[in-house]
């Protein structure tokens, strides 16, 4: 999985496995949002798991919008 931002490549992460709503939230919380150093408007596809929940208030208690 990856982020880019404003065309830049902020973070990238290899799992050996198929990603699930668990790992994603992982990788959000202990990776991605602390990486984000200002306030974003994050697109996301419509996969699921982008969808879940505590993944989406997380988001938003970090600051940012999807």
């Amino acid at each position: 999985m990856g982020a880019l931002v404003d065309k830049f490549l902020l973070t990238v992460a290899l799992f050996a496995t198929n990603i699930n709503a668990d790992i994603f939230y992982a990788w959000v919380m202990q990776d991605w949002l602390p990486r984000l150093t200002t306030t974003c408007v994050i697109i996301l596809d419509s996969a699921t798991l982008h969808k879940r929940a505590d993944i989406q208030n997380a988001i938003r208690k970090a600051g940012h919008s999807s």
